[in-house]
């Protein structure tokens, strides 16, 4: 698979984590809420997973089949649905199934779509960091 290097020598990503584009993404079974799911992801400098693009969301599609938080929510003051980097959310990419009830206020990701839900919900989660440098020392 294209860009999916995962293991190798030369990767720039840890291992455990998965190679593509210019990102790595690590898919944890942890059953965590979606503020500890956030935490779990930063002790490891990275973000729960933004899905900014159709490739993305084909390539997490075909990683996982399974229920997982991503950095989406509308924790804020407005209520509008945004990214942890603060962007905000667009239905071009993806579409959000069902507004959900006023207090449902995060985001999981699940067979290419994103469903609202109560964050204090316990769910397995994916993160994602910018890829490093190959280690060149390995390829010489």
């Amino acid at each position: 698979m294209l860009g999916d290097r995962a293991g190798h020598e030369c990767s720039p990503c840890d291992t455990n984590w998965r190679y593509y584009g210019d990102s790595c993404y690590g898919f944890f079974k942890q059953n965590l809420t979606w503020e500890e799911s956030k935490q779990y992801c930063n002790n490891r400098n990275a973000t729960l997973v933004k899905i900014m693009n159709e490739n993305i969301l084909e390539y997490i599609k075909a990683r996982t089949g399974l229920i997982r938080w991503v950095g989406l929510s509308r924790q804020n003051p407005n209520g509008v649905w945004m990214w942890e980097d603060g962007s905000v959310f667009t239905k071009n990419v993806l579409e959000n199934s069902g507004d959900g009830r006023e207090n449902w206020k995060c985001a999981y990701f699940h067979n290419g779509k994103i469903y609202s839900s109560f964050c204090e919900s316990k769910r397995y989660l994916m993160c994602e960091r910018k890829a490093g440098k190959a280690k060149m020392d390995k390829l010489l």
